[in-house]
């Protein structure tokens, strides 16, 4: 078996969300200036950053995947390496939502284009920090030089990140589609908005927690594979609190009479998402430590 190539090809499957953001933001990006075309610069420049830095995922996994294949064959490691940078492909895809919305929402609400676009760039530059910590571990796997089953493990922890990246995607758009459809309630959107991808993002950092901690356990110890594993449960996590922020942003604003029963029932659907991610990495901590 080849690990070298194996982890090659695992890596530029980046490439597969990173089209699929970039679809996403183009499209977002065409139907808003069709929308208002009297404000094609704005949306012109959002979208181009969304194509842009969903493009750069899939480098990210062609990068890795071209210092792999000339790897040792037998260095399993490399496969970790590969699957770190898979972290892309959910970044892209988180990217190419926040950008949509943003495009959009601009389009809608030209009043509010400041805040949307906080909002919308903050949604891109969280996100595509999912895709960096994958890169980032992925080459502290390959500068190790050796053959440790242990940093397979490390590789799928950030895989968190994938998740993440695409619950913050989700949280920008509701809250950009929020302030569009009721400006007057901006202040309650964006605080749902800041507060789902700020949790959405602490998925992403327990993950790469986790590749830290097992990147420095010198062992090689393959019942570490399962703590990266574990930590899989903020992916899941972070898209269920991208969810529950974005419909609170737009349940606001479509009824802001029932703003404090929605915003209870938000804070409830994040709080609870949030704690699946965090049994996750309760596990990873007690595998880790009976490893």
């Amino acid at each position: 078996m080849n690990a070298a190539l194996i982890g090659a090809g695992i890596a530029v499957f980046a490439g597969f969300g990173s089209a699929i953001g970039i679809g996403i933001a183009a499209s977002g990006g065409s139907r808003a200036i069709a929308l208002n075309p009297g404000k094609e610069k704005s949306i012109r420049m959002i979208t181009f950053l969304g194509i842009i830095m969903g493009s750069a995922c899939s480098i990210y996994g062609l990068l890795i995947a071209l210092i792999v294949i000339p790897g040792q064959g037998e260095n399993t490691s490399l496969i970790g390496a590969g699957i770190a940078a898979v972290a892309s492909a959910g970044a892209a895809v988180g990217i190419g939502i926040a950008a949509s919305g943003g495009s959009l929402a601009t389009a809608r609400q030209e009043e509010k284009e400041k805040s949307i676009r906080m909002i919308t760039f903050l949604g891109i530059v969280l996100a595509e920090a999912c895709a960096i910590y994958g890169l980032l571990v992925a080459l502290i796997i390959i500068s190790a030089g050796e053959a440790n089953p242990s940093l397979v493990g490390a590789g799928i922890a950030t895989l968190a990140g994938a998740g993440a990246a695409i619950g913050i995607g989700l949280a920008a758009d509701g809250g950009c589609q929020g302030i569009a459809r009721q400006p007057e309630k901006e202040k309650s959107i964006r605080m749902i908005t800041f507060l789902g991808i700020v949790l959405a993002e602490a998925c992403a950092i327990y993950g790469l927690l986790i590749s830290f901690i097992i990147i420095g356990n010198a062992q090689a110890n393959p019942a570490l594979i399962a703590a990266g594993a574990a930590t899989l449960a903020g992916a899941g996590a972070a898209v269920g609190i991208g969810l529950a922020a974005s419909g609170g942003s737009q349940g606001i604003a479509r009824q802001p009479e029932k703003e404090k029963s929605i915003r209870m029932i938000t804070f409830l659907g994040i709080v609870l998402a949030e704690a699946c991610a965090i049994y996750g990495l309760l596990v990873a901590f007690i595998i880790i430590g009976n490893g």
